[in-house]
């Protein structure tokens, strides 16, 4: 039941409290602005199609005038009070088009009363024109006349106004419209006596197009709308996404993540790396903040490109190092793998940049370990954080220091070995290291150095 009244009120956002209230104010402004230039696009369409109108009207006038043609003497009737209706209107659209111009500089919508009194008007024009065709000429061609596919314009123009209610109310104003010509001239139709056949049918079946014509403009209207609602909140979901992984995750984890039915909180089997610049703290006492800010960020603007390039996300900075995740918030099929290749090609780059200058010579550990671990985000609504819980992370932890004690640069646990050698890069050179007693573990650990 809750959902079917959700699908009510998707569908139409008259019934209930409006959708985009749901909404943060900039996107509502944002949507108010796209309505706004629809409106005035549409507006623009309906002037140049009243100004088409009255010049073929005039041109029709002028070309009959030196001709003893019978509808001549119909359209000299009608040409005064059908062009001051249609300078009325160009007057009209004229106005409103400035009106909406106002409306966007402040970023809001027009009242609803203004939009279905505007409708009314518009659709008004062709019912006027063919009601002065029915009194001049005769019902039968006024019923029959271009005027009256005038109003499939306007209907289908309201799609632009992204409200199903308004196109309804078009192809229901053009309707009833027709139907009260049709029948305030019924009697004459019925004594008609021109070369046309009077077919009741077909006029009522004209009449019940104009409705299903706004059912149809409707449709299309409100689906454009719910496209850009989704669209809004695709672009909501993405930016929780990156306030939560800030700018350290690529473009494709983002777009994973975006996918509907991801868990927000799942056991997943992970791979975490630490990476720790040497003497840094030293390197900081002696150096100004500005030189050590540099250092960092010269470090970190090749390190990070690497990791993500092998489907890891640094998850968090550490001040002079970091931690980075494989296998999550994406599962990957050897995350051990994509770590070691990762830190291998680190090391490798960061050698280069030393040698060619570029970097001052620094020199880092980095520690890795895998094993199951709850990833998730935590945190308050307004800030939250992705986060990994389990013995996995702290252990990793823990094999990046030992780097200090086995003079390495890269050492990995034994899990992470041996998921290694169900790979092509099971001939990387490593050097088993003895069991070793690590803080916080009972049992000793067994480490391989790699670098």
């Amino acid at each position: 039941m809750v959902e079917s009244l959700e699908f009510v009120r998707l569908q139409f956002p008259l019934i209930g409290s409006n959708i985009m209230k749901e909404f943060p104010k900039e996107f509502q402004e944002k949507f108010s602005e796209i309505v706004v230039h629809n409106e005035r696009n549409r507006m623009k369409i309906v002037l140049l199609i009243i100004v088409s109108i009255s010049a073929f009207f005039s041109l029709n006038r002028f070309f009959l005038l030196n001709t003893q043609n019978p509808n001549f003497r119909v359209l000299k009737e009608i040409y005064p009070s059908v062009m001051l209706f249609f300078l009325f209107m160009m007057t009209y659209e004229s106005v409103l088009i400035y009106i909406l111009y106002r409306f966007s500089l402040s970023k809001k919508q027009p009242p609803e009363i203004l939009r279905y009194g505007n409708a009314f008007l518009e659709v008004s024009l062709p019912s006027a024109v063919i009601f002065v065709f029915a009194k001049y000429a005769s019902p039968m061609n006024a019923l029959y006349s271009p005027p009256t596919y005038i109003y499939f314009l306007f209907i289908f123009l309201a799609v632009l106004r992204l409200s199903f209610p308004l196109c309804l109310f078009t192809g229901t104003v053009a309707s009833i419209q027709y139907f009260f010509i049709y029948f305030l001239h019924e009697e004459q139709l019925r004594n008609f006596s021109g070369e046309s056949i009077y077919e009741p049918t077909i006029l009522l079946m004209k009449g019940g197009l104009y409705f299903t014509a706004g059912l149809v403009a409707g449709y299309i209207s409100q689906q454009i709308r719910l496209s850009f609602i989704e669209s809004i909140q695709n672009l909501r979901k993405k930016d929780q996404i990156e306030s939560v992984f800030g700018e350290h995750v690529s473009p494709q984890v983002v777009e994973t993540l975006l996918e509907p039915g991801k868990s927000s909180s799942e056991l997943q089997h992970v791979c975490i790396l630490f990476l720790d610049i040497r003497n840094f703290t030293a390197y900081s006492e002696k150096e100004s903040p500005v030189k050590v800010v540099d250092l960092l960020n010269q470090t970190f603007s090749f390190m990070v490109p690497i990791i993500q390039k092998h489907q890891g996300i640094i998850n968090k900075f550490l001040g002079d190092g970091f931690m980075a995740i494989f296998g999550a918030p994406i599962a990957t099929e050897n995350p051990e793998k994509e770590a070691v290749i990762a830190s291998l090609e680190l090391l490798q780059e960061l050698q280069s940049r030393i040698a060619s200058g570029e970097l001052e010579n620094i020199s880092v550990g980095i520690g890795i370990h895998s094993g199951d671990a709850v990833t998730g985000t935590i945190g308050s609504q307004k800030r939250k954080e992705y986060t990994i819980i389990g013995d996995v992370v702290n252990l990793a932890a823990r094999i990046e220091q030992l780097n200090k004690q086995y003079q390495s640069s890269l050492l990995v646990s034994e899990e992470v070995y041996l998921s290694l050698q169900t790979t092509s890069y099971k001939n990387i050179p490593a050097e088993e290291i003895a069991e070793t007693y690590v803080k916080g573990k009972e049992k000793p650990v067994r480490l391989y150095k790699l670098a």
